[in-house]
């Protein structure tokens, strides 16, 4: 089960069984990271660790290279134990639920680490969101409901501000006097 809020703070990432929550069948030798917890309902909490509270930290399949910035790309580690399906989830327009439109990844992974790149859509506001990682063994999932195995990692995530590069312009003079060394774009 997941563990991303469901009617805390207007969030509704529908996480329990009463609210159709991602939940995994576990099976023997599929799982992402090293471990996999169990729990009999989804363990709803505002960080999105419920889970990790009575058990050990199961939240171990995820690695971020990088900030997560609107309209950037971010190199993202998924550890996976066998070949499988890969979804991702990111709450980019900020209504507090996955919608269809949040899938930031969909796509086959092998056993071990895998690198994908996470693009966040421009807009997203900054400040903390969440993130669903759903593997499986088979096809490409919702973000709600069962699955016969795999696993679910729920993360709280900050989007950070937009960065706007700044440039340094040469000031050689251009179309002045004859001269053209072409210093604006």
């Amino acid at each position: 089960w997941g563990d991303a809020p469901e009617q805390l703070g207007g969030f509704n990432y529908q996480t329990t069984s009463a609210n159709n929550g991602a939940n995994h069948l576990i099976v023997q030798g599929v799982f992402m990271g090293t471990m996999i917890d169990p729990e009999g309902n989804g363990q709803p909490t505002l960080p999105a660790d419920g889970d990790d509270v009575n058990n050990q930290p199961d939240e171990d399949g995820v690695s971020f290279g990088g900030p997560l910035m609107p309209g950037m790309g971010t190199p993202v580690t998924v550890t996976v134990s066998q070949n499988g399906q890969l979804d991702v989830w990111l709450d980019a327009n900020n209504n507090g639920t996955f919608d269809a439109g949040d899938l930031v990844h969909s796509g086959p992974v092998v056993p071990g680490p895998n690198t994908i790149t996470i693009n966040v859509p421009g807009g997203t506001a900054p400040g903390g969101n969440y993130m669903r990682f759903r593997y499986n063994l088979g096809t490409a999932l919702p973000p709600t409901g069962f699955a016969p195995d795999g696993e679910v990692e729920d993360y709280l995530v900050n989007i950070e501000e937009e960065q706007f590069e700044e440039v340094d312009w040469g000031d050689a003079p251009e179309q002045l006097g004859g001269f053209n060394y072409q210093t604006t774009s």
